[in-house]
């Protein structure tokens, strides 16, 4: 099926826009899973605070979760960030067809788009989800330093007998 010219400007122009949105809703999606998931991180850490002494089976099985569902968190994120990079290749290609890397084609002697943009591929790990990833991996060895050390009852009962004598 061939398209005249302007058809095809404009099919580009569409599916542009469209890759532009995907990618939009892809970086919200993981910043609010990651949101979400640091809320939890906090609620968890409010209630190992204000709780008395974890026994060991219960600092093994409440790092265990912490763990897995960290494991599990940072899977879901990597796996947008998957489609993110895939979407991104297709942005560029889209990109280049219009032009946006060349010089000239738009603005005399510069181009729309740096030339760094076209080269995702050579990044791992795009910066925004490095960002979620560290937040994600502080907030687990947060949880997991005060699971491990959570004070023995004995020390918060030394703690509240020094306060009441002191009064």
């Amino acid at each position: 099926m061939e398209f005249p010219e302007e058809d095809k400007l404009k099919i580009i122009q569409d599916f542009l826009n469209q890759r532009y949105d995907a990618e939009h809703k892809m970086r919200q999606r993981s910043a609010d899973f990651t949101k979400w998931i640091l809320g939890l991180g906090i609620g968890l850490l409010w209630i190992l605070l204000s709780k008395e002494h974890l026994t060991n089976i219960q600092k093994i099985i409440t790092s265990l979760f912490v763990i897995f569902f960290n494991i599990g968190t940072i899977y879901f994120i990597s796996e947008i960030c998957k489609g993110f990079k895939a979407n991104r290749n297709i942005i560029i290609k889209l990109e280049k067809i219009l032009g946006f890397y060349r010089k000239g084609i738009y603005i005399n002697d510069s181009s729309i788009l740096p030339e760094k943009y076209q080269n995702i591929n050579n990044i791992k790990i795009p910066s925004h989800f490095k960002s979620l990833y560290f937040l994600l991996i502080i907030i687990c060895a947060f949880l997991l330093f005060v699971i491990i050390y959570n004070p023995a009852p004995e020390d918060r009962s030394e703690e509240h007998t020094s306060e009441l004598q002191s009064h």
